[in-house]
């Protein structure tokens, strides 16, 4: 299979242990920057108001504060500074490629507008229906922060908006697709996701402790002249497991890519005891970022001379059945 790569040429993310690429990259394997186990879940709301794995970067005000959550929020925030990191010569066709964990009940705003009702939803309105806003389920929209996202930052090129616990690794895969076609010039791939909702609490995680995180990349298909780039490949794969995906599924994510036998390893030890890396025992579980997170600390890693090996293998796991697999190098 012809290899299909894009260069990394800039990124931004926020955690659960702060915004700096650099210090990420440079923690110890083993450090963990949340060791508070999950509170039980509905008995203490929301989790993320406690600490749990939660994002510590301020959010700044936007004109978009009325239609885009909390997340999507440090996601519009994340991909305008990943696209102000670099410095675009011309007026090339930017695509922008959005992976979110899928469509989350907004328990802030249901919670006051239901405690009150009857099983007969009898005089629903006056109970506390009439506390939602006539337009609140639009702020449902998958696509929202895409949209807002490619008017402000000029994004006009090919794009597309995933879902699911491996989006991240998806919105990477179409966007390298989408360069290697010459339908952008550059693509800036946004991925964001929380695993600390009540209903996400209920069941445990694929890869560690819930988490949440926002992470965006840029991409390009040609290196810039004044040197080399880290490169990136990604592939994605799925089946019908009710958790982590299968041996069979992980192997079909693989087969697209041109891994090593040197490569280092990046996945939850959990379900690949012979990873060198953990980034999920680290940051936590962040669901559909994970993919995105973990291709901005590696190739931060390679940029700056600090990895081991030539290249790193990175896997996203995650409920049903979903895997993601991209590999970092630092050279072809």
């Amino acid at each position: 299979m012809p290899r299909v790569q894009a260069h990394i040429i800039g990124g931004a993310l926020r955690t659960c242990a702060g915004d700096d690429i650099a210090t990420l990259a440079a923690a110890p394997a083993a450090q963990r920057f949340c060791t508070v186990p999950a509170p039980a879940p509905w008995h203490v709301y929301p989790a993320a108001a406690h600490g749990v794995g939660t994002i510590t970067s301020a959010l700044t005000r936007t004109p978009h504060d009325r239609i885009l959550r909390r997340l999507a929020l440090h996601g519009y925030h994340v991909a305008t500074a990943a696209l102000q990191s670099v410095t675009l010569v011309g007026s090339p066709r930017v695509g922008l490629y959005v992976g979110i964990g899928g469509l989350r009940a907004q328990w802030d705003d249901l919670i006051p507008a239901l405690k009150q009702q009857q099983p007969d939803f009898v005089d629903g309105w006056q109970r506390g229906l009439k506390q939602l806003h006539p337009f609140w389920m639009l702020q449902h929209l998958s696509n929202n922060t895409h949209a807002l996202l490619s008017k402000d930052l000029g994004a006009r090129g090919e794009g597309f908006t995933f879902g699911g616990s491996n989006a991240g690794a998806q919105a990477l895969e179409a966007a390298i697709a989408g360069l290697a076609c010459g339908a952008n010039d550059v693509a800036i791939v946004l991925a964001y996701d929380s695993l600390l909702e009540p209903e996400l609490l209920l069941q445990p995680t694929v890869a560690g402790f819930p988490s949440e995180a926002a992470a965006a990349v840029v991409l390009t298909a040609t290196a810039p002249a004044h040197g080399s780039l880290p490169l990136l490949e990604a592939r994605t794969a799925a089946d019908a497991s009710d958790g982590a995906p299968t041996s069979a599924t992980l192997a079909n994510a693989l087969a697209g890519l041109h891994v090593g036998a040197s490569d280092a390893i990046d996945a939850p030890r959990l379900h690949w005891p012979t990873a060198t890396h953990d980034t999920a025992a680290t940051i936590g579980d962040v669901g559909a970022a994970m993919a995105v997170t973990q291709t901005l600390l590696w190739a931060h890693r390679y940029a700056n001379g600090t990895a081991a090996t030539d290249a790193t293998l990175c896997l996203s796991l995650g409920s049903p059945g979903l895997a993601g697999a991209v590999r970092i190098s630092r050279k072809p």
